[in-house]
């Protein structure tokens, strides 16, 4: 069974290496390493799952904000998810996301923005963000912008998202 907790400074190596296998490439492993370096960076939104001893996976929430015309808020990111991939599809995955969003819920945030698979968030509750009437700042493809609302509040705007996320 796998333990999901907050990542500790001690961590931070293994969870490079978890993004290196998840993706083959180190653009995700960068990202999550500058994001620690900003305000954005939220370490109770950053959880890692350790399954039979090893750290497995890593998923980040990072604070982003959406501007609209009568208001601005917070919110946050769900980017990156990564699971080792000898431990792809043993619900690790989805375990890190249930687990995230109850961490976002309880630290009062009540908008997540997910950029990524729609067949896979999804399962969660997100939605095509532009179907919520939120925009990216940055050119992202529709189908892979996504939102979560955690209650009924109604969100609009534009969703900025740390400079550090250089967009890959």
């Amino acid at each position: 069974m796998e333990i999901i907790r907050l990542e500790e400074k001690s961590d931070q190596t293994e969870i490079r290496e978890i993004h290196l296998s998840a993706f083959e490439n180190d653009i995700q492993a960068n990202l999550v390493d500058r994001v620690r370096r900003t305000s954005f960076y939220t370490p109770e939104l950053s959880l890692v799952a350790r399954y039979k001893q090893e750290l497995v996976g890593h998923i980040l929430f990072s604070r982003v904000v959406i501007k609209g015309e009568k208001s601005t808020t917070t919110g946050v990111i769900l980017l990156p998810c990564s699971v080792k991939k000898e431990y792809q599809g043993l619900g690790i995955g989805k375990r890190l996301v249930e687990d995230g969003i109850h961490q976002a819920k309880r630290f009062g945030y009540r908008l997540i923005i997910a950029l990524g698979s729609y067949n896979y968030y999804s399962q969660f509750g997100f939605r095509p963000a532009t179907q919520m009437n939120l925009v990216s700042s940055t050119p992202v493809a529709d189908s892979t912008f996504m939102a979560y609302v955690i209650d009924d509040t109604k969100f609009e705007g534009t969703v900025y998202y740390p400079r550090e996320f250089d967009f890959y």
